[in-house]
């Protein structure tokens, strides 16, 4: 009987200990929660700050260049999921999960457009949860004039991943293009266009397809492609034209625990953005 004494007493001291230690930890850890808080909101704060802050700054410079508008920038909105979907280059419905942010809208020529990041998510065939669609850089512009036929372009290497966008465009009539082509961007780019992909412009003879991308255009998103390791996609469907840019980080997020001041972030920006705008650009002179 007093041995079992002894192990009961024992045990209640021994709870009473590791009940007072675990108290210990939760008090001890209240500080680190409250820090870890106070860090998130600060992150939101300075998100909020910086990229109206150093966006304003360029695109306001960038407005001072031939053919450009006026550009307008909302860090919380962004290019609608209807038309992600209407481009038909990923997805024919909408992606169960699909957020953005920090939106750019403008004229540029006789385009209008609208540009954002974007992240889509489809459930996983394999793993089960969800698997990224797309993540990156989601342009929408429209023509001054209206078009007719569709035109598909996308990286070779993405042809396996996009066997039912190519089937869909093909349903609708395109076929696989070479002609026209630069063969250095034929060989890293695969185009698909319906027999009338030309300009629907009164009194004026339909041009071919490199009416749409010119060798100079066809040049560039190649050069793009290869420097950056951006996979670049693009559809034309009646007037609206479409591209889109994978990135696999935001390109407009600030660094909270290394400086933004640093010259080689700032160029980053400025290059990222210089090259959505001048891609814009070059749409509209190919039109």
């Amino acid at each position: 009987v007093l041995t079992g004494c002894v192990i009961l007493a024992l045990s209640l001291v021994s709870a009473a200990v590791y009940v007072g230690l675990t108290a210990l930890v939760l008090i001890s850890a209240v500080p680190v929660v409250l820090l870890f808080v106070l860090m998130l909101h600060q992150m939101q704060q300075f998100r909020q700050t910086f990229k109206p802050g150093i966006v304003g700054l360029l695109l306001e410079f960038i407005e001072q260049l031939p053919n450009i508008g006026q550009l307008d920038f909302s860090a919380e909105q962004f290019v609608s999921v209807e038309q992600f979907v209407e481009s038909g280059i990923f997805s024919t419905a909408p992606p169960p999960f699909y957020t953005g942010e920090d939106l750019i809208t403008g004229t540029i020529g006789e385009l209008t457009f609208e540009l954002s990041e974007v992240n889509a998510r489809i459930p996983s065939a394999v793993q089960g949860g969800l698997e990224t669609l797309f993540r990156g850089v989601f342009l929408h512009a429209v023509t001054a004039f209206p078009t007719e036929g569709q035109i598909l372009m996308i990286p070779a290497s993405k042809r396996k991943y996009l066997t039912r966008t190519i089937r869909q465009f093909t349903r609708d009539g395109a076929e696989r293009v070479t002609a026209g082509l630069d063969p250095a961007f034929g060989q890293d780019f695969l185009v698909y266009a319906t027999h009338d992909s030309a300009p629907s412009i009164p009194n004026q003879t339909p041009k071919p397809l490199r009416y749409f991308f010119p060798v100079s255009l066809q040049k560039y998103l190649r050069h793009y492609a290869s420097q950056t390791g951006h996979p670049v996609f693009a559809s034309f469907k009646g007037h609206d034209i479409y591209l889109a840019i994978s990135m696999s980080k935001d390109i407009l997020e600030p660094g909270i625990f290394t400086s933004n001041l640093h010259f080689g972030r700032i160029q980053e920006f400025v290059r990222d953005i210089m090259m959505l705008i001048t891609l814009v650009n070059r749409l509209d002179q190919s039109h």
